[in-house]
């Protein structure tokens, strides 16, 4: 008997060795990198911040993907009447195929953009103030989110690729649908818009707020579009108030070199997201020439590209998973947003 309970306590080391080894590698050493796109910051063609030219490299995947027309990404919904798409996933797509063609014109690909852009414009549910938003139908309990659900990340992405759809095009109802788009973020009242500490725009909408630091700063990233585009003087005004806010709050997200996800929970960032962090910074640096993101970024980055850092990383956030599944996690509720409506866009 005890030989085998010998045998058996083995054999879970073992396995559970393998098991952990398997996922440190995959935390560490194969997690999705993520670089700043330096062309988006030089000269008047809009790049994206975040370089997602490597996104979609295969051709015969992104033709399938696009069969529908809409693209079918990863957290589309499956439906008695076919699928939802996932609003987030067609726009980082599409900003994917936005760079590529940047980079090298072609019909077909030049064909699945637009398809996009024209899905985005026809499938846009509108706010009573006339803000265009596009729900998502994936729940993200994590945060205490069920579907259908809006998310400044949407937005700011959405407002960042109809500002470059309007640069590559030169179409004027591009920009129109930025301006659409970026609506619900300036609206101080907006559910996307949090004020517990200061201004914040916040990629899921909670209460108490979440306070998800990627999903803020990419939505800023596509507010400053539209100031790049527009040469706004009174929206930069504002996106700078709001960067100012930012900065208030960013001790929250960073006691050490090292990134927090979320403010709520305060998740420690994994590596992928360490790297989109460090990314944004840089942009934000490079675009509003401000040293305390110019020091973040290089802090962040450096802490990114430390193998002992990812490492304690590693293992603190096992130590955190455990606890929370032996004594539970804080979710936070989910906040009202206003009922989508048909309401028309006031030109």
């Amino acid at each position: 008997m005890r030989v085998a309970l010998r045998w058996f306590m083995l054999i879970i080391l073992i396995v559970g060795g393998g098991i952990g080894s398997r996922e440190y590698i995959r935390y560490t050493v194969t997690h999705s990198r993520h670089e700043m796109n330096p062309k988006s910051v030089v000269g008047p063609v809009g790049y994206y911040y975040v370089d997602w030219r490597r996104d979609w490299p295969d051709p015969e995947r992104l033709r399938d993907a696009a069969e529908a027309g809409v693209l079918r990404t990863n957290r589309a919904v499956e439906s008695i009447d076919g699928f939802r798409p996932d609003p987030i996933g067609v726009i980082q797509a599409s900003l994917s195929i936005h760079d590529q063609l940047l980079d090298q014109p072609e019909s077909w690909k030049t064909s699945i953009l637009v398809d996009q852009l024209d899905w985005l414009m026809a499938e846009a549910h509108w706010l009573p103030d006339s803000s265009a938003v596009w729900p998502c139908y994936w729940q993200a309990l994590e945060h205490g989110i069920t579907e259908p659900w809006i998310s400044a990340l949407t937005q700011g992405q959405a407002t960042s690729l109809f500002t470059r759809a309007h640069q590559m095009f030169g179409d004027d109802i591009y920009l129109e649908w930025a301006e659409y788009a970026a609506r619900s973020l300036l609206d101080p009242n907006s559910c996307l818009v949090s004020n517990e500490v200061g201004p914040f725009l916040e990629e899921f909408p909670t209460q108490p707020r979440s306070g998800v630091l990627n999903g803020c700063l990419f939505a800023w990233l596509g507010l400053w579009d539209l100031v790049r585009v527009t040469k706004d003087g009174d929206l930069r005004i504002h996106c700078l108030g709001l960067l100012d806010s930012f900065e208030i709050q960013m001790p929250i997200y960073a006691d050490s070199d090292w990134t927090y996800y979320d403010a709520y929970r305060r998740k420690i960032a994994s590596p992928a997201y360490q790297e989109i962090h460090a990314a944004i910074a840089e942009s934000i640096a490079e675009l509003t020439g401000r040293p305390d993101w110019e020091k973040r970024a290089d802090r962040w980055r450096s802490a990114a590209e430390s193998r002992p850092a990812m490492t304690q990383v590693f293992f603190r956030t096992v130590v955190r998973e455990a606890r929370e599944r032996i004594f539970g996690r804080p979710v936070p509720a989910q906040r009202n947003c206003p009922e989508f409506s048909g309401a028309k866009p006031v030109r």
